[in-house]
């Protein structure tokens, strides 16, 4: 730096400071610039922070980075709707009809036809009862004799409803009826379902003393004797002892179940009197 002087310094001449110098002075009996080195010192302490400058603006994007790799396969999702059933395929052509075997009773009706395949066919399908079935349907007896069908070979019994069923009531000597001296009184009864039946019966009078008539029928729907052409009768002024005999038997048609009666009387003056017996019925058709 210069600084001008005056008085007898006004001639001093001007003195350039080096940065470097510390201290500077004139040494005015040498007519010079005198000068010091500035040492170097110990740093001091760092200054507080500044305030924090404005935000600049912002940078360019940078490029997009590489692809990752793949993520683990996810779990599997739910069942889904069931979807709409296909359409019904066309049906089968018919296969050829095998042998055909009759056993028991063979019942049934019904409407349909016979397919034309069968209509022609002459060859036997089967036998039942001692009768032969062909594929017309045509059934042909075991026994050619006209008027004549075969029945059972066996010791087997109809079923219900079935021809040749037997409905029946036997009532044992262990079990006789005890009857009052000239009345009448069932002796057994039996239900019969509706139908066409042949009806019989049979009584066994045992008296403790004699008896002098004896008298038995068939009765349908009463408990009461028939017509006197249906009763079985013995009478005599002659006392007589154990009697036995059938009643007239009788042929029963009906619409609806219906019970059948066996009437029973013992004229005795003296003891007692029981009676037994059967009574029973076939069905006809």
């Amino acid at each position: 730096m210069s600084t001008p002087v005056a008085g007898a310094l006004a001639v001093t001449p001007l003195y350039a400071v080096p940065a470097t110098d510390a201290l500077v002075w004139w040494n005015d009996p040498g007519g010079t610039w005198e000068s010091i080195p500035a040492g170097t010192g110990a740093t001091g302490p760092t200054g507080p922070a500044g305030p924090t400058g404005a935000t600049g603006p912002t940078g360019a994007a940078g490029a997009v980075g590489a692809t990752g790799p793949t993520g683990a396969t996810g779990p599997t999702g739910g069942v889904g709707a069931t979807g709409p059933t296909g359409a019904t395929g066309p049906v089968g052509a018919t296969g050829p009809l095998g042998p055909i075997t009759l056993s028991g009773d063979v019942t049934g009706t019904g409407t349909g036809t016979i397919p034309s395949t069968l209509a022609t066919a002459n060859s036997n399908v089967g036998t039942f009862q001692g009768l032969t079935v062909n594929a017309k349907g045509l059934v042909t007896a075991a026994v050619s004799t006209t008027g004549q069908i075969p029945g059972t070979n066996t010791n087997s019994n109809a079923t219900a409803g079935n021809v040749g069923e037997v409905i029946q009531s036997l009532i044992s000597s262990g079990a006789a009826v005890g009857l009052t001296n000239s009345t009448a009184a069932t002796m057994t009864s039996i239900s019969l379902t509706a139908g066409d039946w042949d009806v019989i019966g049979n009584v066994y009078f045992a008296p403790s003393a004699t008896m002098t008539g004896v008298f038995a029928g068939i009765n349908i729907g009463s408990a009461s004797f028939p017509d006197p052409s249906l009763r079985y009768a013995v009478s005599s002024s002659t006392a007589f002892g154990t009697q036995a005999g059938s009643a007239p038997g009788q042929r029963v048609s009906l619409a609806a179940t219906t019970t059948v009666y066996m009437i029973v009387q013992a004229n005795f003056a003296s003891g007692t009197c029981t009676v037994c017996g059967l009574l029973q019925a076939r069905r006809a058709r």
